[in-house]
């Protein structure tokens, strides 16, 4: 394994060597999994790496923005019906890991979440920051490597791994994951290019809808609140 998280400099390439695990997105979903695969290697004392690839300069824009900037890492009560897909696999995913083990997970990595009325729970410093450093600091603890600017162009099988191009070359791995976030914020990364990743490699999917989506109210809206709270406090 790999001594050390890498958050390499633009001018620095990977060599075209074997990787064990490729994890393709560096959000929050890419990161844990990193930190999974990397922590099951070293359990299992498997010979290895495994290796990030971000098409973003700074790393976790979205874990930044999410909960107002205070990032709601979860909520008290978490269901299948929560979730669009088979359910029966969301129920087993939710099983092996329940919010319990979700809440203690973050408190090994020295996150301290707090309950609010709503039922989501926030890092006790109301800051997204800490959740992403505390992601960053257990992967370069596990050595996990980072690769900024490193956007994934094409992933093909090769023998019994995989081919992963990327803007600055080409490496090889056994296991991809793809952490490549939906649609949602284009700016950040989830453009939506991970469907085409996906389908590319005869995967299905089921037909996509915009969910995180602003709501457009009508002006007359707006005078019909505004006469009914003067009623209220006339």
């Amino acid at each position: 394994m790999a001594s050390g998280n890498q958050l390499l400099p633009l001018s620095q390439r990977l060599n075209d060597g074997a990787v064990n695990v490729v994890v393709v997105g560096g959000g929050a979903a890419g990161l844990t999994a990193a930190i999974a695969a990397a922590d099951t290697l070293l359990k299992e004392k498997i010979p290895g790496r495994v290796i990030v690839l971000d098409g973003a300069k700074q790393i976790g824009a979205k874990i930044l923005v999410s909960g107002g900037g205070r990032c709601n890492v979860t909520h008290d009560i978490v269901t299948p019906k929560d979730f669009f897909g088979n359910r029966n696999i969301i129920r087993n995913v939710l099983a092996a890991f329940p919010v319990h083990r979700t809440i203690a997970w973050f408190g090994s990595l020295g996150v301290d979440l707090k309950h609010e009325p709503t039922g989501k729970l926030f890092p006790t410093t109301d800051r997204a920051r800490t959740v992403l450093n505390a992601l960053l600091d257990r992967a370069r603890h596990i050595g996990v490597t980072i690769c900024l600017d490193h956007r994934v162009c094409e992933i093909s099988r090769s023998g019994s791994g995989y081919r992963v191009r990327h803007n600055r070359g080409v490496i090889h791995a056994t296991r991809v994951i793809l952490a490549t976030g939906g649609q949602s914020l284009p700016k950040t990364g989830s453009d939506g290019f991970g469907y085409q990743l996906v389908r590319s490699l005869g995967h299905r999917m089921t037909p996509t809808a915009p969910a995180l989506v602003p709501l457009v109210l009508e002006r007359s809206m707006f005078t019909q609140y505004f006469q009914a709270s003067r009623m209220m406090w006339s």
